[in-house]
């Protein structure tokens, strides 16, 4: 009789303390090194070498090296190209705007590419971001709202006129250097006007900081997960089964029924059913409630 496999021990094994390239400017090191050391007894070399800034930049100023994912796939090749350690990370996020406008959302992902196995992982969260922004011609009204976006543990940036203007004042993190870049952007901006907004760089805002981490654990828990069929390291969640049956007329509404777990290498799948529920709620069916 054959010895049954554990897919957390397997996934364990293949990473066990191995070395890291991690590509990053902005410090993201101190929220991913800890957690590959915690969970895999791994190392992660920071390459500082190339400016991540080229791949796309929060200012708008360089745009994004194609989609999200791309951008951090790219940076985890740069980082096995720039280091020799065939391992390497990659990090990207993005914000948008949650519903009605009241808050922010963060979706950050953390790429790993394996050239040893010929594979990609990739972990994700979307949480609740911080990034607000602002136009102001008063000193009082903007130091009232720098305090309400956490400035300065949150830095901002500042440009004259609107957030179109390419000349940007960044690293903006303490009142002097905020009075500095006012008045600088004041004189710069013909209508006396200067736009702010948070630095989102990773560096500089502690919230992302914790999100990446977030992304991180996903990705360890994708890491640490084999497949039931071939063993291969990152296995999980690809996708939402949607169609959980209404609970008045049974119709499939669009609330998901089902997660769909795939391997990263060979074609196993398999769907789990939800537990938490058996039927939606009729307010969300668009057959009784269009």
């Amino acid at each position: 009789m054959g010895i049954e496999k554990n897919p957390e021990t397997e996934g364990r094994a293949s990473y066990a303390g191995a070395s890291f390239a991690l590509l990053t400017m902005h410090a993201k090191e101190r929220e991913i090194a800890p957690r590959f050391e915690q969970a895999l007894g791994a190392s992660v070399t920071l390459v500082d070498s190339f400016d991540t800034d080229t791949l796309g930049s929060f200012t708008r100023d360089v745009p994004r090296f194609g989609s999200q994912l791309d951008a951090a796939r790219r940076k985890a090749e740069l980082a096995i190209e720039l280091s020799g350690i065939p391992l390497g990370l990659g990090s990207e996020g993005s914000f948008a705007p949650g519903p009605f406008g009241l808050v922010s959302f963060n979706l950050e992902v953390l790429t790993l590419i394996d050239r040893q196995r010929g594979l990609e992982i990739t972990g994700a969260v979307r949480l609740p971001g911080h990034h607000s922004s602002g136009s102001f011609d008063d000193w009082d009204k903007l130091t009232a709202f720098a305090e309400d976006i956490k400035f300065p543990s949150h830095a901002v940036v500042l440009r004259p006129n609107d957030e179109h203007d390419l000349r940007i004042r960044k690293d903006i993190a303490d009142w002097d250097a905020l009075h500095t870049a006012f008045q600088e952007c004041v004189s710069l901006s013909e209508r006396g006007i200067v736009f702010v907004e948070s630095d989102l760089r990773a560096h500089r805002n502690p919230s992302r900081m914790q999100n990446i981490g977030a992304a991180c654990d996903d990705l360890l828990s994708r890491m640490l997960c084999a497949c039931p069929a071939c063993a291969a390291p990152g296995f999980g969640l690809a996708r939402y089964e949607i169609g959980l049956p209404c609970a008045w007329c049974g119709e499939p509404t669009n609330d998901w029924k089902a997660q769909e777990f795939r391997c990263v290498i060979c074609p196993h799948l398999e769907s789990r059913p939800r537990t938490d529920l058996k039927t939606a709620d009729p307010a969300h069916c668009p057959f009784c409630n269009p």
